[in-house]
């Protein structure tokens, strides 16, 4: 009890969703890709008008990373995007109320007592100094305060990566969605925004969703999708630190729908999911 939960069970936690259906997602196609400490799984879904690509990576360490694409198959349709949920228990049991901190600042959210809906500015943020997440290329952050007790046994606020109100598509075949987040349990505020300083995401092909960031145990990682049908032949450059010849080229083969990850600390290759060739710095995933 003296360490109540941050999250609380969700169906869409991490998923989120496109349109105001109710109707479930429909996965047409998925892949897991085993690592060395982590897994990377990628998924084909439908909602709606709209083909959705999104990928989960758990790497060594603790950060989570969800990597999206979404293409709008018809002209003239409506995007209301709910991405990357995390649901925030904030009830009596875990004290009543919670902490938000973003770039401007902190604010309390009392249990049953938000506003409806509150903007956090900034590309980060995090609650209670225990859970963080930092968004690329994603639509505003918000923090949606829940009234009453909403799921059995407890009360729950939603916390959206990336949130957005009836935008509308004109032209099917476009990509409405192309961002990455990085969800940190267990890091303060502090690091959470050390890490948004450096996190970048990377200059890949279209279906190509990819991200570099260290983390606050200072290791340094790339996490890479390949969100949509066709073999991708890929060379990342980044800097993994170190004194001893850091890494700073890595080739990526992925075949077809695929997330990949390699981590490094100190300049030292430390998990990867798939093969890598460390005389070639080829990361082979098939």
């Amino acid at each position: 009890m003296n360490e109540p939960y941050v999250i609380t069970p969700d169906q869409r936690t991490l998923i989120g969703r496109l349109t105001d259906s109710d109707d479930e997602l429909a996965a047409e196609d998925y892949t897991v890709t085993l690592g060395d400490d982590g897994f990377a799984t990628a998924a084909e879904l439908r909602e709606g008008n709209f083909d959705r690509y999104v990928a989960i990576l758990s790497l060594p360490g603790s950060p989570v990373v969800q990597l999206e694409r979404a293409v709008a198959d018809e002209d003239d349709t409506l995007l209301r995007e709910r991405g990357v949920p995390l649901a925030i228990e904030n009830d009596e049991l875990t004290g009543g109320k919670r902490t938000l901190f973003t770039e401007t600042g902190e604010r309390t959210v009392t249990a049953g007592d938000a506003p409806d809906r509150i903007e956090l500015d900034g590309h980060w943020a995090n609650v209670d100094d225990r859970l963080g997440m930092v968004v690329l290329d994603g639509s505003e952050m918000v923090y949606v305060g829940g009234r009453g007790y909403n799921r059995p046994g407890a009360r729950k606020d939603m916390w959206y990566g990336s949130h957005s109100d009836a935008t509308n598509v004109d032209a099917s075949g476009t990509d409405v969605i192309n961002r990455a987040a990085i969800v940190l349990p267990n890091v303060d505020h502090s690091d959470t925004k050390t890490v948004a300083t450096a996190a970048e995401s990377l200059q890949l092909p279209q279906n190509v969703v990819g991200i570099a960031f260290s983390d606050p145990g200072e290791r340094q990682h790339i996490a890479l999708a390949n969100l949509g049908p066709d073999h991708e032949t890929l060379t990342v450059e980044v800097d993994t630190g170190g004194d001893q010849q850091p890494v700073r080229e890595v080739t990526a083969e992925i075949d077809g729908l695929m997330a990949a990850f390699a981590t490094w600390q100190d300049g030292e290759l430390v998990a990867t999911s798939g093969n890598y060739d460390r005389q070639e710095q080829s990361l082979l995933v098939e």
